[in-house]
């Protein structure tokens, strides 16, 4: 009922809340007989709506945003509730419940130990790995119901894990010694052991046309050690211990990584990984901020004047619609959601800094309302970009900053539509992503990653003491295009944002539009962001998790799919 009130809201205000820019409303209030109905478009489903593909795309750029200031993370935490902690068993027993009675019970339980995992984290210097700088988290929840987390933990330069030693001292892949560690025993016994699957048990859930899809039975290694692609191997001795599960005895190669300590206190499947330092780690941002998993279905005709309902295609029933796709809601989701518990979580925080041409801000309104009511409101001409311009002239401090800084030492005060000194923490700045598509807003954006202090949209296209004509000029003069620069930053920025493939794909327009002046300098320049993902794809394709590839085959899977676009299109890499 309550999912079914906030999209309901959506779905009544759908056909009466309206945007449009502050210059084409302007321009409509000078022509008579002008239909608010017909300015501006409709608004879908937003990025506020928890849940929504747009919700959780916007989470995907903080995570990248906090990953830029930081670095790479270094350790990714699973952690998933147990319905056997004494804590839950006791209460379910007094009343003679079963956890589906009570799914809020889990709920309220998994939060606090995940508080509780969280403080010890960051509080006293970081009492399980050492100071940390930054920690992120993202609740999903199992097709059998349990909320699980997906923790990255970012620690500080000096407190790093980069060698193979180090990261013996944290994460474990073994079994241990059920004579010494006799406690640690049972329970990765119980927690931490994946199958029985492959060969032992072909018909086991995790596995795909014949090959489990978690990528076990992992290799026997005598020691830990990382690959020349940056991925770890840890250490799984052969020792002759085992488990035995469903009859079947499970040795080191079906251990799933588990840091002692943490298995000791909260006695749950926690897998803990070594996070591989190389862009690759991108993918890890993605796994976390996939969202649900949909199931395709069609339940609804299109209007008549073809209009598409975003809202009206969310329906609940246990079951909700989006976008014409099934999402099953568990009751464990359900009770979270209730309980207002948050399903993303940072200890840094992210702030988007949208940006506009002159009076080409964002303006909201209803259909029936009058246009002198709404070129008067108060937002107007009031962004968070244009206020950046007053607090420029009004702070020397301001003046030292870009606008990607700017939230490090100011913060914005939405109710008062300013920026203020900050006067403890800080947040870190994230600038909208635009398609480069090459008009004058692409070339705005690639300014204000360089321009400190501007009061004004001329101070931005103003270089040397020259006023340029546009921005696009500006960044001439800067020297920011040239080269093929701009063709370089924009795959640059593309990979950030999006998957290689994407940047593959306009890697491959640029080619057949023939943009560039040297394609094969912008391919040295960017090969590592156009091929990021090839490795992690083919380990997932064959199964095989120790798979490496060198350079040359890296780059030559990632030519291939390009030369495939461009004869899409009458072209080829060999004319």
């Amino acid at each position: 009922m309550i999912e079914s009130s906030r999209q309901r809201y959506l779905w009544l205000n759908q056909k009466k809340l309206r945007s449009s820019s502050y210059a084409a409303i302007q321009k409509a209030a000078t022509r008579a007989g002008v239909k608010m109905t017909e300015q501006g478009s409709q608004i879908f489903i937003p990025a506020t709506f928890t849940g929504g593909k747009r919700y959780m795309k916007q989470h995907y750029y903080d995570a990248m945003a906090l990953c830029k200031y930081h670095g790479f993370p270094d350790i990714f935490i699973t952690f998933t509730c147990n319905p056997k902690w004494p804590e839950v068993t006791r209460y379910l027993k007094k009343y003679n419940l079963t956890t589906e009675d009570r799914p809020e019970i889990l709920c309220r339980v998994f939060k606090m130990k995940l508080d509780n995992l969280i403080g010890e984290l960051t509080k006293n210097n970081g009492s399980l790995f050492g100071p940390v700088a930054a920690v992120m988290y993202t609740i999903e929840f199992q097709k059998r119901g349990m909320p699980h987390a997906h923790i990255l933990v970012f620690m500080e330069k000096g407190s790093k894990f980069p060698t193979a030693d180090d990261i013996d001292k944290i994460i474990s892949a073994e079994i241990p010694d059920k004579t010494v560690d006799s406690d640690l025993y049972v329970i990765v016994g119980d927690s931490m052991m994946h199958g029985p699957c492959g060969a032992g048990k072909k018909d086991n859930v995790c596995m795909v046309n014949g090959k489990c899809s978690k990528m076990f039975l992992k290799t026997l290694n005598i020691r830990t050690s990382i690959d020349a692609n940056g991925f770890p191997a840890y250490m799984r001795r052969i020792d002759g211990r085992f488990i035995e599960k469903n009859g079947i005895r499970l040795d080191n190669g079906f251990v799933v990584p588990y840091n002692r300590d943490l298995m000791l206190r909260y006695r749950a499947h926690m897998n803990v990984e070594w996070c591989v330092q190389t862009r690759a780690v991108k993918y890890l941002f993605k796994y976390i901020h996939k969202g649900p998993d949909y199931a395709s279905a069609a339940m609804d005709k299109e209007d008549e004047d073809g209009v598409i309902d975003e809202i009206k295609t969310y329906y609940d029933c246990k079951v909700l619609l989006y976008l014409n796709q099934f999402v099953y809601i568990t009751a464990c989701e359900s009770s979270w959601r209730i309980l207002a518990f948050p399903t993303h979580f940072r200890t840094t925080s992210v702030e988007k800094l949208g940006f506009h041409l002159l009076d080409q801000e964002l303006v909201f309104f209803y259909e029936d309302e009058p246009i002198e009511s709404i070129l008067n409101k108060k937002t107007v001409n009031q962004s968070k970009f244009l206020a950046w311009f007053i607090a420029n002239r009004k702070y020397a401090e301001a003046r030292e900053l870009t606008y990607a800084e700017f939230p490090t030492k100011f913060v914005w005060k939405s109710g008062t539509r300013e920026w203020v000194p900050r006067k403890r923490g800080f947040a870190i700045g994230r600038i909208a992503h635009i398609h480069p598509s090459g008009d004058e807003l692409y070339f705005l954006r690639v300014l204000l990653n360089w321009v400190r202090g501007p009061t004004s949209y001329e101070d931005i296209r103003t270089v040397d003491g020259v006023l340029y004509p546009t921005y696009e000029d500006a960044c001439y003069a800067l020297g920011l295009m040239d080269d093929d620069k701009k063709f370089i930053e924009a795959i640059k920025d593309a990979s950030d944002c999006s998957s290689a493939t994407y940047a593959r794909k306009l890697f491959a327009r640029m080619l057949v539009s023939k943009s560039l002046s040297q394609p094969h300098v912008v391919w040295e320049a960017t090969w590592e962001y156009l091929t990021d993902d090839i490795l992690y794809k083919k380990r997932r394709e064959t199964g095989r998790p120790d798979m490496n590839l060198t350079i040359e085959q890296i780059k030559n899977i990632a030519l291939t799919e390009i030369e495939n676009h461009l004869l899409s299109n009458g072209r080829s890499l060999k004319k």
